[in-house]
């Protein structure tokens, strides 16, 4: 299973994908179907399972990737210049 969420910014197309692995959530960075950062945010499903049995509301998998949506767009999480 996997998700997908896509967002502009400065002039470039990005997409966050969140894929299902054995032990949980990987969120990584893609432009133009090319990974463009080694960074990985994970969420396991023992710690989203967790979470939610102590009332902790909402979908940590689409929070962690909008998390990384804000990360690219306030510069935290830098990506390569775009190659022409």
């Amino acid at each position: 299973m996997s998700r997908v969420k896509t967002f502009s910014y400065r002039n470039r197309v990005f997409q966050v994908k969140a894929s299902s692995e054995t032990d949980g959530w990987a969120i990584r960075l893609f432009e133009a179907g090319s990974r463009i950062s080694p960074l990985v945010y994970k969420i396991t499903y023992e710690g989203e399972i967790d979470a939610k049995m102590h009332d902790h509301p909402g979908d940590f998998v689409e929070h962690l990737m909008t998390l990384m949506q804000s990360d690219v767009e306030s510069g935290r999480l830098q990506v390569p210049p775009k190659s022409n």
